[in-house]
């Protein structure tokens, strides 16, 4: 989050560990006030925390493991994408990609965004490029 803030964006971060928080803004405020200021911190579980509606032009899920339903949480997290905005998750693969062997993700719950997306959402496999233009660019990113 902070490489997005160090390039402009207005960044939301959520995390359920107050901790994990914390340590993000300490890190954040070493770096600078003027990144510091562009990140908003918030204290929520994925499981159940819905982002702004259509509040986000990127929103980040990197490596989130939940308690409840994960097709509940990334479709809340999708809500959270504004039109023409880019929903971007990153998990751990069930299959190792040398040996073809089921990894520890192997029985997790795998999640297909493409598949019930609003057309607002590009489908899973595509990226876009950041906006351009001088308008304020916001993110919502999960940390794990």
């Amino acid at each position: 989050m902070l490489w997005l803030a160090a390039r402009g964006w207005q960044v939301t971060a959520a995390d359920f560990a107050a901790t994990a928080l914390a340590h993000g803004r300490a890190t954040a405020e070493a770096v600078g006030p003027d990144i510091a200021e562009r990140i908003e911190w918030v204290e929520a579980d994925l499981a159940a925390w819905t982002p702004q509606r259509d509040g986000y032009d990127l929103v980040i899920c990197l490596y989130v493991h939940v308690a409840g339903s994960v097709e509940g949480m990334v479709e809340r997290l999708a809500a959270g994408v504004g039109r023409g905005g880019t929903l971007f998750l990153v998990g751990h693969r069930p299959v190792d990609p040398a040996t073809g062997a089921a990894t520890a993700a192997a029985g997790q719950v795998q999640v297909s965004v493409g598949v019930r997306s609003p057309p607002s959402i590009r489908p899973a496999g595509s990226w876009s490029s950041p906006k351009t233009g001088r308008g304020r660019r916001r993110v919502q990113v999960s940390m794990p």
